[in-house]
């Protein structure tokens, strides 16, 4: 797959019930943060190492497992 699809820039959400839509579909993990960063694409946020660490303590979970994010090795272990 060498092709690259341009999609448009999401529209940002006006109804509570559609802004935790976009939030999960725009959001993503990131290295560069330990904490939270307003995305780069206008919608969604980044998230560090220091949340998921917490999300997965407060919910009693050791792994969360995500599927939309390009990882061009085929996958992507972050241990946080």
């Amino acid at each position: 797959m060498n092709r690259k699809i341009e999609l448009p820039k999401p529209q940002l959400c006006k109804t509570r019930n559609l802004k935790i839509l976009e939030g999960l579909l725009w959001s993503d993990p990131v290295e560069t943060t330990d904490t939270w960063e307003e995305s780069k694409r206008g919608c969604g946020i980044y998230w560090g190492k220091n949340v998921t660490k917490e999300f997965l303590q407060c919910n009693n979970l050791q792994l969360i497992v995500r599927s939309h994010q390009l990882c061009n090795s085929g996958k992507n272990n972050n241990n946080y």
